[in-house]
């Protein structure tokens, strides 16, 4: 059975426990058995029913000294031999888990709630065997945490029943049993004088390996042989940071990734498990006497990870319990026991000793005083692949990190990743005291943040008209941690970071207002260049759903970018007015268009009351020429919580192609001139107190500058083939000019 399934039934089965009926004449309970001292037998568990019963569930603890054999499965998997008898029908199942106190808890069901057969007799039997020189006497089996379940999921609970094994000379068993799956020195397989034979030239050995931390590599586990060999055990046990992988088999369950090679025969069958004290057992057989190809080389493939914190070095593996079966006259001959074998594997960790560069840096130099909702950036270079981070930021007196209610209605620090965020990422930020807060960035599926540089945090603050001028921020506590192949590198410590920011004391806003709309927020990009299209929804009442088609001009289409789930879609989003219930779906229409519908299930309503509601990141084409075109909404309804419907009429909104630009283009208002020499912004007559921004068409801050009272210049080279905005600030007010580089 999948063991996932099996650990919801575990759950599921714990909760309906909860309420119980006790009924004396429903009841488990063991049959006596009289067993050998290392000898193995059937020991029988009864069932009595008077009512049907679907399911069942109980604890069973054998005697000190009497363990479960294990055996292969229908599956080729070495597990405790516990079944269902006869008594059961075809959908009933068994799954078995052993407990911490060493008993066994066994749950049997079936899924369409048939029920057993016949009322009383044996219903589950398991395989035992009592330790070599077992004192003899009776011993006790004692059976706990009884439920019989029937079909009308009426609950059962049996008193504890206790039932007895006797140790006796004269006992029932086979005294060639199989192990019972502990870390002794008793083998598997094959035959022994009770000696340890000369190994001679067939023994086990690990080449020489070296692993790269982080990454999944094979570890071979090598067979020089003399003599023709048909089977064989060993257990594996490696350092620690070094893990066996995990595969799926063909019914789809986990289990360690060890396989033979070629050196296999087509009746060669492995298996392998992981024993308590973490090491693996390796136990390998031929039901028709098979030998192995060749008398060298690499015999099993131990698909493996080195963890990518270990340090590069040399660390110890071993092989014990080694049995080694050979043939001899078309049978199997007498077993090889191997002395333990000790072997060093290497491990190298790329990120130690290394050079790169992985520095949080802040990216903003300016704010305004008496302005709400600014951003301060924290940038992140990166010369190799980095999936977490943290530091702890303060800012100056008085400035303080603005409030949200976040997905579940909890106010939090708004503070944000950048679109250089991967899926999984997600951020933290708490108040330390002292205007310092703490920020803690991860990946619980350690994916890499996009690009090598550029923003990567943005921080929503509150600038209070009492500060102006340069004030000092200072980044410190900084943990930055690499990816290596896949996984978590050791952990870089960075210096502390102090950055001067400049405050202007001017600041303003507004808050939009209007009836229940959506339109479409005019949008100007150049002829083969990308944008934002935001929709607006102004809305008086609260709304929990809206709908509309959207028809894009000619020439303009829908950039397709990955969602979360990796399937390359068009990017049409909601925007943070949502909250966590919305849902958005989208589908291309007939004519071209967009058909877009959100909603909530729980018909919460969206956040505020105007702003953009869906972001959609178009892209003209580049035989595109200047002008006004037309972006159309239909069918457009909105929707409140108490089902009300608002429909509006359709709507035609602007998305403006311009390359107006040319490189005389100067502004000349009042005291301020700017010019775009080439591909550099030239500003004169802007004081020191002023400072210059550049934006590209997406609201993206490029650089920023302060006033130099004579010329101001910044090279744009890095932006050709752009358009970019250039915004100034200073005591005349903020203008801006638009320039096609």
């Amino acid at each position: 059975m999948n063991k996932f399934l099996a650990r919801i039934i575990f759950a599921i089965f714990a909760l309906v426990c909860s309420i119980n009926i006790s009924n004396a004449q429903n009841s488990i309970s063991a049959e006596s058995l009289s067993l050998k001292p290392g000898a193995t037998a059937e020991l029988k568990i009864d069932m009595t029913n008077n009512v049907d019963v679907c399911s069942f569930q109980f604890n069973i603890k054998l005697p000190d000294g009497v363990t479960v054999v294990k055996e292969l499965n229908e599956d080729e998997e070495l597990v405790e031999a516990i079944s269902l008898t006869s008594r059961k029908k075809s959908s009933h199942d068994l799954t078995f888990k052993k407990t911490e106190d060493g008993s066994y808890f066994l749950l049997a069901y079936s899924l369409s709630n048939a029920t057993f057969r016949d009322s009383s007799g044996a219903i589950v039997t398991m395989k035992v065997k009592a330790a070599e020189g077992l004192a003899e006497g009776n011993k006790d089996i004692v059976i706990s945490n009884i439920l019989l379940v029937t079909p009308t999921e009426e609950k059962l609970q049996p008193a504890n029943t206790t039932g007895h094994i006797t140790i006796s000379e004269n006992g029932e068993g086979d005294a060639s049993g199989s192990d019972d799956g502990d870390n002794s020195d008793n083998s598997d397989i094959g035959n022994n004088d009770g000696g340890s034979s000369e190994i001679g030239s067939n023994a086990f050995y690990i080449p020489s390996t070296t692993l790269n931390a982080g990454t999944q590599q094979t570890l071979y586990i090598n067979l020089k042989n003399e003599n023709e060999i048909t089977a064989f055990q060993f257990d594996l046990t490696l350092p620690s940071g070094i893990t066996v992988n995990t595969m799926l088999n063909d019914d789809e369950e986990q289990m360690p990734n060890v396989q033979l090679t070629s050196r296999k025969k087509s009746k060669h069958q492995l298996s392998c498990i992981q024993q308590e004290d973490g090491s693996y057992r390796i136990v390998v057989i031929s039901m028709s006497n098979q030998t192995f190809r060749d008398n060298d080389g690499a015999i099993v493939a131990v698909n493996v990870t080195a963890s990518s914190i270990m340090s590069s070095g040399s660390y110890y593996a071993k092989l014990s319990n080694i049995h080694i079966v050979s043939m001899a006259d078309g049978a199997q001959g007498e077993r090889i026991d191997q002395p333990d074998y000790t072997s060093n594997i290497n491990v190298n960790n790329a990120s130690e000793g290394s050079d790169a560069d992985t520095k949080l840096y802040i990216s903003t130099d300016s704010l305004v005083a008496g302005g709400n909702g600014q951003n301060i950036e924290i940038a992140l270079s990166n010369s190799i692949d980095v999936t977490a981070f943290q530091f702890d930021i303060t800012l100056p007196k008085g400035m303080t990190i603005e409030n949200y209610l976040n997905d579940d209605d909890e106010t939090v620090p708004n503070v944000q990743l950048s679109p250089r965020k991967k899926s999984s990422h997600s951020i933290s930020c708490n108040y330390r005291g002292d205007n310092r807060y703490t920020v803690v960035v991860l990946s619980m599926k350690n994916q890499a943040f996009e690009g090598n540089d550029g923003n990567i945090v943005s921080i929503k603050v509150i600038v209070p008209l009492s500060i102006s001028g340069n004030q000092q921020i200072t980044l410190n506590n900084i943990h930055v941690v690499p990816l290596v192949n896949d996984s978590q590198g050791i952990r870089i410590d960075q210096t502390d970071v102090t950055h001067n920011i400049y405050i202007s004391n001017q600041g303003g806003g507004n808050t939009p207002t209007g009836d229940n709309t959506i339109t479409v927020e005019p949008l100007s990009i150049g002829a083969g260049e990308t944008g934002v299209l935001n929709i607006i929804m102004d809305n008086e009442d609260d709304i929990c759903s809206f709908q509309f088609n959207i028809k894009l001009p000619d020439g303009v289409s829908i950039i397709k970018e990955y969602n979360e789930d990796d399937e390359y879609v068009e990017s049409i989003n909601l925007t943070s007015r949502k909250k966590s219930s919305h849902e958005l779906s989208f589908k291309q229409t007939e004519d071209g268009g967009y058909f877009i519908i959100a909603y909530s299930l729980s018909n919460s309503t969206f956040r505020n009351n105007s702003g953009a509601i869906v972001s959609i990141k178009v892209k003209a084409d580049t035989s595109m020429q200047d002008g006004n075109y037309g972006v159309v909404l239909s069918n457009v309804l909105m929707v409140t919580p108490d089902e009300r419907k608002i429909e509006q009429e359709s709507h035609n909104g602007t998305l403006t192609i311009t390359s107006e630009v040319g490189i005389d283009d100067v502004l000349n208002e009042g005291n301020i001139h700017i010019t775009l020499v080439g591909t550099t912004i030239v500003i004169d007559g802007l004081p020191q107190s002023g400072y210059v921004e550049l934006y590209n068409t997406s609201g993206q801050k490029l650089a920023a500058e302060k006033g130099n009272e004579g010329k101001t210049t910044i090279d744009c080279s890095a932006y050709k083939n752009h358009t970019i905005i250039v915004k100034t600030t200073n005591s005349e007010g903020i203008k801006t000019k638009k320039f096609n580089l």
